[in-house]
């Protein structure tokens, strides 16, 4: 090898300077796609989120501080003026229209209940029963008997209410029995005798955390965001589902979560894991403390709100572009750079080194080609298919279909009729595609409604099943066999025919959602909402965490499906629910339609993915042989007589055999689109163009080859140049289709 001139020294260098910062530009694009619309979006959820937990703190604040006043002051009086105490317990129930409380009670001693009696006979009771011990509820703001007896011996002094204390103090959040409620209390002590320094009774002011509880439904987190707020003893005070209300918080979240938030900064949303594919969602995760001072012992409350990435990118997207697409199609091109910069390497070495042997080089530029191919294939199939429509929300779990309906009641909070909650669920036990776009679905299908004779009673009807008697509005066919009407359940079997419309782009690597939608019949679509019966279910799995853990149990995969369900042709991923926003252009004739009539739909999802080895078989592999063919037909271009009697090179072998490849080309094609009946470009079908265009690039190449006139460079070495770039024409071919295929579909 000869050594390099400076020249060739000082353009190697420069083209090596701008190789190496051109791939360092797209590896740092790469990494951050997406990122800086998405920061913007989360910036201002922040500051959003931040400002109303801000507010929720000076109210709380407030609040506390005044009900700790009004308790102190109202022990004071009760214990200086006994003579006044009926007065002074009279004008109780005026402070509930200024403040949240939802009860005040007063708890006297025996001892001083007896000083009462003295000043006031309405006092008197049976005390051998029960002490007088006036009690107040918000609802009726009428006076009525504690529920409590602290006479009993036996729960004597065991209970907060018999306490002796001499200062103020916050109980921990606990469920009122009275208001059926989550509470926190402040009690104040009744002193009569400074000098004994002893209480002769607690007076008791209930704050309904239902104040923090709502504020935090009203935080603006889209749909499947949601807040948790819980007290220094990680007890929950928030939440969107009631029942983990006044429980530990390691009952929601698992301790590697804790830990994670724990870790985060404040007033930021972050995820508690990193992944190294942006693209996939994530959970960010916001933690305020809300500090309460102005208390006789501090009081702190954590907030912790959870929020879904994806989400914050269909806020971002002003355009029907979907947003992720943007980032996944950025990526497929930054991978086709890289690979076209990497083939432009290995010729400039060749070319700067005079390297003898041109099939290597060959060889290799087709092999880039294919391995960028072949990466651009695998992040298609590794991105999740996220619709981001603003009108789509999966749901997952019990506390996503919470943070839901909170959603709902906050969009629907004008409306004038309630909505009545129906718990739905379906096992399908077969499914079997009929033709490209029909499916033909049995199984079961139940609902559940915790009231069914106030529904009964509310709808004005006699049978509950009519009232919730499902629609499938894409069943062309549909047998509806009811099973069970008892005790607020509703069975049935069905067997539909179901048209969908599939968009099979990418086959063979194509995922496709298999769905049914159902909804209340038109006449109680308005009362009716159905949602997930997750209580029927194990643990769903969300897309993300098929995504991000393969080795998910089969069971959490393929919950509401016969065991041994089996679709021909492809293999099933997972299935989910998912409420759908459906769109219409009239209101059915029951009002003045001034803007479009929305109604959430629910839909049973499954997620089925192509069994790739059977196209590969049936297409590919005919595909591939017949690029090989055409390659063997290339090679038989020769103007040396001697070879020409072994090869048999004329212009009408050529065309002849060109034709019969043709005709089994397109024969294949036909099949292709007969089958899937789409109306868009398949993937598949490039390789069918590129075979379309080498056939002709063979044929005509075949007429200038054997022509006079033809470019002595086309002549030369029997036409070596166009068999040298044939292979790495073919395969860049589809490294550009694949890419562009990609980023728009």
């Amino acid at each position: 090898m000869k050594p390099l001139s400076n020249k060739q020294k000082w353009y190697f260098s420069s083209i090596s300077l701008l190789i190496i910062f051109g791939t360092f530009f797209l590896f740092i694009s790469y990494k951050n796609l997406g990122l800086a619309n998405k920061k913007r979006v989360i910036q201002n959820t922040e500051k959003s989120v931040l400002k109303e937990l801000e507010n929720l703190e000076q109210q709380l604040q407030s609040d506390f501080e005044t009900v700790k006043k009004i308790a102190d002051t109202y022990a004071q009086l009760i214990g200086k003026y006994p003579k006044k105490a009926k007065a002074i317990i009279d004008s109780l129930p005026m402070l509930f229209g200024g403040y949240n409380f939802s009860a005040i009670g007063i708890h006297p001693s025996p001892a001083y209940s007896k000083e009462f009696i003295k000043y006031d006979r309405t006092f008197k009771l049976n005390t051998k029963k029960t002490l007088w011990a006036p009690f107040y509820n918000n609802k009726t703001h009428k006076i009525t008997r504690f529920p409590y007896d602290y006479t009993d011996k036996e729960k004597a002094g065991k209970y907060w209410y018999s306490e002796d204390i001499t200062t103020g103090s916050w109980t921990t959040p606990y469920f009122g029995p009275a208001s059926n409620s989550l509470l926190v209390s402040y009690r104040s002590p009744i002193i009569r005798d400074t000098q004994k320094n002893k209480n002769d009774g607690i007076i008791c002011l209930d704050y309904a955390l239902g104040y923090i509880q709502e504020k935090v439904a009203k935080l603006k987190l889209y749909r499947k965001g949601y807040g948790i707020i819980i007290n220094e003893d990680s007890i929950i005070v928030s939440h969107p589902s009631s029942k983990y209300l006044g429980k530990k918080i390691h009952t929601v979240l698992s301790d590697e979560t804790l830990q994670g938030i724990k870790r985060l900064a404040e007033n930021k949303f972050l995820p508690i894991k990193e992944y190294n594919d942006r693209i996939v969602d994530r959970e960010l995760y916001f933690k305020h403390i809300l500090q309460i001072d102005n208390t006789a012992s501090p009081i702190t409350y954590t907030a912790i709100i959870n929020l879904q990435e994806s989400e914050t990118l269909v806020a971002d997207n002003a355009t029907d572009i979907n947003p992720i697409q943007n980032v996944k199609s950025l990526r497929l091109q930054i991978i086709c750079g890289v690979t076209l910069i990497v083939s432009c390497i290995i010729f400039w070495m060749f070319i700067l080194f005079r390297f003898p042997r041109v099939w290597l080089l060959i060889s290799l530029q087709s092999l880039v080609y294919i391995l960028g191919t072949l990466a651009i294939i695998y992040i298609q199939l590794k991105t999740p298919l996220y619709s981001f429509s603003s009108t789509d929300t999966e749901i997952t779990n019990p506390i996503e279909l919470d943070a839901y309906l909170n959603a709902f009641q906050r969009e629907h909070a004008s409306d004038k009729e309630p909505v009545c909650i129906v718990s739905t669920g379906f096992l399908i036990q077969n499914a079997k595609f009929s033709s490209a776009n029909d499916l033909h679905i049995t199984g079961y299908l139940w609902q559940k409604v915790k009231n069914p004779t106030a529904m009964v009673k509310a709808f004005e009807h006699d049978e509950l099943s009519e009232i919730l008697r499902p629609d499938f509005p894409e069943a062309e066919t549909l047998d509806l066999e009811l099973i069970r009407n008892k005790d607020g359940l509703i069975q049935w079997y069905f067997s539909a025919e179901v048209r969908q419309s599939f968009d099979y782009s990418n086959y063979p690597f194509d995922e496709e959602d298999i769905w049914l939608r159902i909804r209340p019949r038109k006449a109680y679509q308005e009362q009716l909402l159905f949602v997930p019966d997750f209580d029927s279910y194990s643990k769903f799995v969300s897309q993300n965490d098929y995504y991000l853990n393969p080795n998910t149990p089969e069971a959490q995969l393929k919950n509401g499906l016969e065991k041994d369900l089996f679709i021909k042709g492809w293999e099933i991923i997972r299935t989910s629910f998912s409420v759908r926003d459906r769109l219409y252009n009239t209101s059915f004739g029951k009002f003045t339609l001034k803007e479009n009539y929305t109604y959430p739909e629910l839909y049973f999802n499954i997620t089925v993915k192509r069994r790739f080895l059977e196209v590969f078989v049936v297409y590919f592999i005919p595909i591939l042989v017949t690029a090989f063919l055409l390659f063997t037909v290339l090679m038989t271009y020769t103007r040396n007589a001697e070879t020409n009697e072994l090869y048999g090179f004329n212009v009408s072998t050529v065309l002849g055999f060109c034709a019969s490849l043709f005709f089994v080309i397109i024969v294949s094609h036909m099949s292709l689109r007969e089958t899937l009946q789409t109306g868009s470009i398949i993937y598949l079908e490039y390789f069918f163009f590129c075979l379309y265009f080498l056939l002709s690039i063979v044929s005509i190449g075949a007429f200038f080859f054997s022509s006079s006139s033809a470019p002595a460079f086309f002549k030369k070495n029997n036409g070596m140049l166009i068999k040298m770039i044939y292979w790495p024409l073919f395969c860049l071919i589809i490294l550009l289709l694949t890419t562009l295929h990609f980023s728009t579909f």
